[in-house]
């Protein structure tokens, strides 16, 4: 059974395109999060998420208050660009979409 949304590899980074490619790069090596920050001014709000939603599946999010719920629901809906990872929904990968695709 193949999932119906499956999330890999998904971070998302908040700063201006510098940092934000700064910081995919410290990312790339496993670097600390509040190093990324310190160093680039970048915010690391979700990093290297990997899930599968299967089709007539019940999928909760839970965790803490600002721990990244709402920003990956966001980045699901696109809301969000994500700075690494693939969305792919229905066997296509959501994030090579343009406006009117989506």
């Amino acid at each position: 059974m193949n999932a119906f949304v499956k999330i890999e590899d998904l971070s998302v980074i908040f700063g201006n395109d510098k940092q934000k490619e700064n910081a995919r790069e410290m990312l790339k090596k496993e670097t600390d999060l509040k190093k990324i920050k310190k160093q680039t001014g970048a915010t690391v709000a979700n990093k290297d998420i990997n899930l599968e939603i299967f089709r007539y599946e019940l999928f909760v999010i839970v965790g803490l208050s600002g721990s990244g719920k709402s920003t990956l629901i966001r980045t699901l809906n696109l809301l969000n660009k994500p700075a690494t990872g693939k969305i792919i929904v229905g066997g296509e990968d959501i994030t090579q979409f343009n406006k009117e695709h989506l």
